[in-house]
């Protein structure tokens, strides 16, 4: 899961309550989802792709031997006001 704190920090954790690392999450497009006829307006569903930079470890033990990973998305999210 990613976490994004009102301070603009990302953290990612894989299981809830796990230690927190250090991720860099970079948004290339948000672009709203296609519309027209026959086709609805959604507006809080957006085709986004990025990039990502991620510290991982074991998910229990936040002295565990750490990885470096990044890697590349593309996928349909829903915006989620809190």
């Amino acid at each position: 899961m990613l976490v994004k704190e009102a301070d603009g920090t990302k953290n990612m954790t894989a299981v809830a309550g796990g230690p927190s690392r250090p991720c860099k999450v970079e948004i290339e497009a948000a672009d709203p989802a296609p519309h027209g006829p026959g086709v609805p307006e959604r507006p809080h569903v957006r085709l986004v792709r990025g990039r990502f930079e991620a510290t991982v470890g074991l998910p229990d033990d936040a002295s565990s031997p750490t990885r470096f990973i990044r890697g590349a998305f593309a996928g349909t999210f829903i915006d989620m006001p809190r």
